[in-house]
């Protein structure tokens, strides 16, 4: 979410627009969904300026939340969301996606088994098998390597 910041908040909706607002106090969702709904249609005069008075609020809260971010991004300051790994981002909080990734581990081929995919030259079992025996061949070469190191 772009704006994860802003959740959950709410405007006061000023009196000259409580009518078209229904609501004297709007929060962030609302505001987004009646200008969304706003921004397709025929609007009157009245109805124009409560528009731009969405735009203008929703601007400068996005603004309030952004500046001051792009201002530590700008002279390098450390961020206040951490990732997985520890580094620190002003923008966006790290994900744990590949936490548990091992990007060492080795995985099989799928192979399609049907007639049409290995007439059509697909990967086929003879290649398979011949890379599985080229990696175990490397991966015994470097143990053996180790051990005349060790």
């Amino acid at each position: 979410m772009p704006n994860h910041d802003l959740r959950n908040k709410t405007f006061q909706v000023p009196n000259n627009f409580q009518k078209a607002a229904k609501h004297t106090e709007l929060s962030y969702e609302n505001m987004k969904k009646i200008k969304s709904e706003m921004d397709g249609t025929e609007n009157d005069a009245e109805s124009i300026k409560f528009l731009n008075w969405i735009d203008t609020a929703l601007g400068t809260a996005r603004h309030n939340v952004d500046a001051p971010k792009r201002a530590r991004m700008n002279i390098g300051a450390e961020g206040n969301k951490s990732s997985i790994n520890g580094e620190r981002n002003n923008f966006k909080k790290g994900t744990a996606k590949d936490a548990g990734a091992n990007p060492t581990k080795i995985r099989n081929v799928k192979i399609d088994q049907s007639a049409a995919a290995l007439a059509g030259d697909r990967v086929s079992y003879e290649a398979y098998q011949q890379e599985m025996s080229t990696m175990k061949y490397l991966i015994e070469y470097m143990d053996n390597k180790k051990q005349k190191l060790n």
